[in-house]
């Protein structure tokens, strides 16, 4: 169906990461990491061990989220670039049902199917498509027409039961 071929360097890693998780979520996360830490020194008042772990974990959970997934994830991503000599070439395919990326320079090849898509974001240059873990698949748009562009993006609307939506 649909065939492009580019090269992740730190610089599109960026671009991606760039985009901000949204308010709601930030604040919730917010919200549950406060609620764990009153939950503790609540639970020690009363003598509630068992109430105390369980607010803990709800606060290192919070700060997880907030602050260590995204950096390790992002160390993760540069690590494998500056091992591939700053940039890794992928060959992202799309057919009926799935999507094919293929790492150009080891040859390793994952089948994702469109369904468990979450999220696209459009930019001026790339298409990254998100599932619900936050792994992405990058689809360049330098190999794509406008108009194949554009039907692209109807089949993922189609493909992923209404359950996908785009941010720019």
């Amino acid at each position: 169906m649909y065939k492009t071929t580019g090269i992740i360097d730190k610089e599109v890693v960026d671009k991606i990461l760039k985009k901000k998780k949204p308010m709601y979520k930030v604040a919730m996360t917010w919200l549950i990491t406060v609620a764990g830490a009153v939950y503790v020194v609540v639970a020690l008042m009363g003598g509630d061990l068992f109430g105390a772990v369980m607010g803990f974990i709800m606060a290192a959970l919070g700060v997880n989220s907030l602050f260590r997934l995204p950096a390790r994830w992002k160390k993760s991503q540069y690590e494998a670039i500056d091992a591939n000599g700053g940039g890794i070439s992928f060959t992202t395919e799309f057919t009926e049902e799935t999507i094919e990326i293929t790492n150009n320079a080891t040859r390793e090849h994952v089948s994702v199917p469109l369904r468990i898509l979450r999220r696209g974001l459009d930019t001026d240059e790339y298409i990254v498509l998100f599932n619900y873990r936050e792994d992405y698949a990058l689809v360049f748009k330098k190999g794509l027409a406008p108009h194949e562009i554009e039907k692209l993006k109807e089949h993922i609307n189609l493909k992923t039961n209404q359950k996908f939506r785009w941010i720019r």
